[in-house]
């Protein structure tokens, strides 16, 4: 009795190596990266308007991209602007927050020359924004617990009456 050996056309070997490094790939894709999304909304209380840190166009989401890496921090510069009669005082918060990463706020104010930290749901203290008065701030996101997945969350920006 004959037995007919078949030829593969492609060695063991690459066939092993081509599904390890596949494998490893798709591990690190889903493991490593994450799209974090933003969707910013503006409470109006008072008359206040949010621009973009080259003051071209006002506001309503930030795309914050991926995160690769834990503690990865990426940072966002605004503009708040008081465009009604009268006097405000900026404040912020989120609401849907993700526990994966931590965000905090800072404003600069004409005078000292330095980023001042602002709390959430704390009325900034040292600037009155008055008609026609913008302020600059910057929030930092920071990747804290690294988990894939797409996340979103609501940024509030606030103004309160000055007093």
């Amino acid at each position: 009795m004959k037995t007919k050996v078949l030829k593969r056309s492609v060695p063991l070997w690459v066939f092993v190596v081509s599904m390890i490094c596949f494998g490893v790939v798709v591990f690190s894709v889903v493991h490593f990266t994450r799209q974090i999304s933003n969707i910013m909304t503006i409470r109006a209380d008072y008359s206040i308007e949010v621009w973009n840190e080259d003051y071209t166009v006002q506001v309503t989401s930030i795309e914050w991209g991926e995160f690769a890496s834990l503690n990865e921090a990426k940072n966002t510069i605004l503009w708040v602007k008081n465009v009604g009669n009268t006097d405000l005082r900026y404040s912020w918060n989120v609401t849907d927050f993700p526990s994966e990463f931590s965000i905090s706020n800072k404003y600069y104010p004409i005078g000292p020359n330095e980023w001042l930290e602002l709390n959430q749901n704390e009325v900034c203290p040292t600037v009155t924004l008055t008609p026609g008065y913008d302020l600059e701030i910057k929030f930092t996101l920071n990747c804290t617990e690294f988990l894939a997945g797409s996340y979103s969350f609501t940024l509030n920006i606030m103004s309160n009456t000055a007093s």
